[in-house]
């Protein structure tokens, strides 16, 4: 076989899944995609017609499943950080904190969340709004409902969730803008997220996260006391080991769910490097890449509640990071 043939072959073979995709962009006419129409219509009572007219409208992107399967999230630690924690961001969050003082003050009054915290996870989801996403939200769920089968179950739900959410607040479900995941909005939520936990801050009426910087606070607010943000509890500490019996208790970075004391710490080598930690609380041990070292950290359940708005430790370090920073800057605008 010549060398031209062969490379042919190759190429085929290994495009053919992505070949498929391409064939089935048309998402109405697709078997799968019937079946979550007839489901709909089944469970929702929506509407066979208005949802075939939408799949008719939608493709399937391989742009998105490249970038869902390389997120950022998968970077060790110091190059992550790179990401979110700079000069521009830190300004833009306390210009950002000053220009909506009162509506932080009344989301830490009613939601017992510092402000630093709401502040940052903004400035690290959308750059304090600015940056929302420029994926139509319908063709990135779909895509990923339909052709990412690691996460379709997940993604199906999302788009069954969007498609709620989309009647209910009467969006534009076509032109939607969002993350490549699907997430919308000043605070990036997910489409059942959106359903469940946004709010304002009356507690009644619509609610707005797409154009609306007061329901983005408020709702930033409410997810993390939802998930059970704890008042006055530190988020996360500085750690060190004296052996590498730490390894047998280290927390998955998805999920650092707090179960140690400091006595059961002590009995695999790993210390805080404060003193004034309670042998009361409980903490993951996380390690963190950074250059040629690995830092230690001991987190604790707020640390842990921060991850299940991104289930990465990465994020949340993030988060926490920038919030520490954007706080020192906020705080030099008023001296």
């Amino acid at each position: 076989m010549g060398k031209v043939c062969k490379y042919i072959l190759l190429t085929a073979m290994i495009l053919t899944p992505y070949a498929k995709i391409l064939a089935d962009s048309d998402f109405h006419k697709r078997e799968d995609v019937n079946d979550f129409i007839s489901y709909m219509e089944k469970k929702h009572h929506y509407s066979k017609t208005e949802l075939t007219k939408i799949f008719s409208q939608v493709s399937s992107s391989q742009e998105i499943i490249n970038k869902i399967s390389k997120p950022a999230e998968g970077l060790t630690w110091d190059r992550y950080r790179k990401i979110f924690i700079s000069d521009k961001r830190i300004k833009a969050g306390a210009k950002f904190w000053k220009e909506n003082l009162k509506l932080l003050e009344k989301a830490e009054a009613k939601y017992h969340v510092p402000a630093d915290i709401i502040v940052s996870i903004i400035g690290v989801e959308t750059f304090y709004g600015e940056m929302k996403g420029g994926y139509p939200v319908v063709q990135a769920l779909a895509t990923l409902a339909f052709d990412y089968p690691r996460r379709a179950k997940f993604f199906r739900s999302e788009l069954e969730a969007f498609l709620l959410l989309s009647k209910e607040n009467n969006l534009d479900t076509l032109n939607l803008e969002g993350s490549y995941a699907g997430a919308i909005g000043i605070a990036q939520f997910m489409p059942s997220s959106y359903r469940a936990y946004a709010r304002n801050f009356e507690n009644k009426g619509s609610v707005d996260l797409i154009n609306n910087k007061a329901h983005a606070i408020a709702s930033v607010g409410n997810y993390l006391r939802e998930f059970g943000w704890k008042d006055n509890q530190e988020v996360i500490h500085k750690a060190y080991s004296t052996s590498n019996k730490y390894q047998d208790i280290k927390a998955p970075h998805h999920k650092p769910k707090p179960e140690y004391n400091l006595k059961a710490l002590a009995q695999y080598n790993v210390f805080p490097q404060t003193k004034s930690l309670s042998s009361k609380d409980t903490f993951a041990l996380i390690e963190f890449t950074n250059g040629q070292n690995n830092d230690l950290y001991l987190a604790q359940n707020n640390f842990y509640v921060i991850t299940r708005y991104n289930h990465s430790s990465n994020y949340a370090l993030a988060v926490y990071q920038l919030a520490g920073a954007i706080k020192a800057e906020f705080n030099k605008l008023d001296s």
